[in-house]
């Protein structure tokens, strides 16, 4: 036995010596690895593929999935942005290629992108596409290219926009499961899955005119860079007559049906070379390596904040990638106490959330203001719900025409399972009380007329104040916000001619108008909230400098479909709540 536990305990000693010298290994090979930067050669090509989501600001990314090990970090869309102007002007960078035809960035990203590689074509560069399928929204950003290859045996999603939405309710009456539903607003639609077995007519009237108002944004779009009749793209669609890469080409989606190695072969002739290897791809991340080793930090008097407000909106949650109270009230005691800090652009993309953490941050914005700090609003993909109600204060507002707007309204919903223990479990609950409503709200019973009218006050004086926000940002009556809000979804086109927006624009056009706003011919740009990366996040980056990449792998993320992940993900979001949510109806897949 003595000799057993001698040769435990040397084992022992030897695999934790064993994993501290990889650990070394792997720290030194990651230091000397990010002293290695990229070279960036003559006629160097910028390689653009969207693999995973895309933040606003780089790195602040929500873990994607409980079931996932990611090593989360990402570009940011300004630094995306940023990284094509600066290639257009860098001269090593002879063009770019486009590998986005899966993408599924959405719509209002994906068009702020695009118009980044039309200036980059007007700087007298190339632009080219290159993929296997192209999806509607892959194809989107890549239609401004100059010309646009697809393989042989590939093919173009060319079929329009939709939205479909699962209704529970009689899977739950199945169950013996009721919903408690309060909702404030005719077009929030949130709850209706849980109450009907199908869409209302108001949540099908708004959907519908939301989806073609974003089309015809589409539609105008590739008309335009491809030279084609918007008319005539609607008819492919609505006919389905792009079912194969010879449709695609037939009518003049794409320039070339081409494997990859001939798009090389194309490539190689383009740039004079003789051999394919000799082609030199960089890819935005290494891109971005190499530039930030260069550039030399500038410093101004003047200041514009850039104070990104994405993701879902939770009450006591300082994760990345989300809004909470905690954390944006420390940014923002941070930029009132910069007084070198002239204006913030408030970038918001966000579905809502949490209606106390919206009001909070509402009223923190507005203390901004009261401290002379001009505010603008810029909208991302989405500005829905509680991201138009933590932003309607602002002294202007500009969105994508394609950008998800409004949602104005308010629900609360909880469970009642009282019929799912007793009729199929067996277990039956009794109660005594100290007062008369000491257990109101829990999903064992039912609730009485008085306790629906508590939750119904509730919701409707939520909706109250919400609706008094936005008259006063907007320069609005109450009776004319109600006619815009009522939980309705508009693009950005639509909020634009109903008042809810100042003008249609991306992030850069809000800084240059706060910029104008206030006389300042020269600024500096800082940006909130300040993102930490751990010693663990900048050795795998130096290891593997590409956005995006899962350094671990997980069996149950590896068979689970995305989708799925995510629902579950946002169903424990919404069952952690405790108030009444200010939050967009669905989750659109483009």
């Amino acid at each position: 036995m003595r000799n057993f536990f001698k040769i435990f305990t040397a084992s022992c000693l030897g695999t934790i010596g064993a994993l501290i010298i990889l650990i070394f290994i792997i720290v030194v090979f990651g230091l000397w690895r990010g002293k290695q930067l990229p070279s960036i050669k003559k006629n160097a090509i910028l390689q653009i593929e969207f693999k995973g989501p895309i933040p606003e600001m780089t790195d602040n990314i929500a873990e994607s999935s409980s079931f996932s090990f990611q090593q989360n970090n990402a570009l940011g869309l300004r630094d995306i942005k940023q990284l094509i102007h600066k290639a257009s002007s860098d001269n090593n960078i002879a063009g770019i290629v486009i590998n986005g035809g899966s993408s599924g960035i959405p719509p209002a990203t994906a068009l702020s992108i695009r118009n980044s590689l039309s200036d980059f074509r007007k700087a007298g560069k190339f632009v080219y596409a290159y993929d296997e399928y192209y999806s509607q929204l892959g194809y989107f950003l890549s239609s401004t290219a100059d010309s646009i290859f697809l393989n042989p045996n590939g093919s173009v999603e060319f079929r329009g926009f939709a939205v479909s939405i699962p209704h529970f309710k009689e899977l739950m009456d199945d169950l013996g499961v009721d919903m408690n539903v309060f909702y404030a607003g005719d077009f929030k639609s949130a709850t209706e899955p849980y109450r009907r077995k199908d869409m209302s007519e108001q949540n099908k009237i708004q959907t519908r005119s939301y989806l073609n108002s974003i089309l015809d944004a589409y539609l105008q779009e590739i008309a335009r860079s491809r030279n084609i009749d918007a008319d005539h793209l609607f008819d492919l669609m609505d006919e389905l007559k792009i079912q194969n890469g010879k449709d695609a080409l037939t009518h003049g989606l794409v320039d070339s049906l081409s494997y990859k190695s001939q798009f090389l072969d194309f490539l190689t002739t383009k740039l004079n070379i003789e051999k394919r290897k000799d082609i030199n791809f960089i890819k935005l991340a290494e891109y971005a390596a190499s530039l930030e080793a260069k550039e030399e930090k500038t410093f101004h008097k003047n200041k514009i904040a850039i104070l990104y407000a994405e993701g879902d909106i939770l009450f006591e949650d300082d994760s990345k990638g989300v809004i909470s109270e905690n954390r944006y009230e420390k940014v923002c005691d941070q930029i009132l106490e910069d007084e070198d800090i002239k204006a913030v652009v408030l970038r918001v993309n966000s579905p809502g959330g949490s209606s106390l953490t919206s009001d909070i941050i509402w009223q923190r914005i507005e203390e901004l203001k009261a401290h002379n700090k001009f505010v603008i609003a810029s909208y991302g993909d989405y500005a829905a719900s509680g991201g138009y109600y933590i932003s309607c204060g602002a002294d202007s507002i500009i969105a994508q025409k394609n950008t998800l707007t409004g949602s104005i309204g308010v629900y609360s919903m909880f469970p009642k399972i009282k019929n799912l223990v007793s009729d199929k479990l067996g277990i039956h609950f009794d109660t005594v009380k100290t007062t008369n409503y000491a257990i109101v709200g829990s999903p064992y019973f039912d609730l009485n007329e008085t306790e629906k009218k508590v939750f119904e006050r509730s919701t409707n004086k939520i909706y109250d104040k919400f609706l008094s926000r936005v008259a006063a940002g907007r320069n609005m009556s109450k009776d004319e916000a109600h006619v815009v809000a009522q939980g309705r979804i508009w693009s950005g086109t639509q909020a634009s001619m109903n008042g809810l927006i100042d003008g249609i624009g991306d992030l850069d056009k809000a800084i240059d108008i706060a910029a104008n706003r206030l006389n300042l011919d020269a600024y500096q740009i800082v940006e909130y909230p300040i993102v930490e990366r751990t010693f663990f996040d900048e050795l795998l980056g130096n290891v593997m400098p590409s956005a995006g990449i899962n350094y671990f792998t997980n069996p149950i993320q590896e068979i689970m479909p995305q989708e799925l992940q995510a629902k579950i993900v946002f169903l424990k979001k919404w069952a952690s709540t405790k108030e009444p949510l200010a939050r967009l109806p669905f989750t659109l897949e483009y």
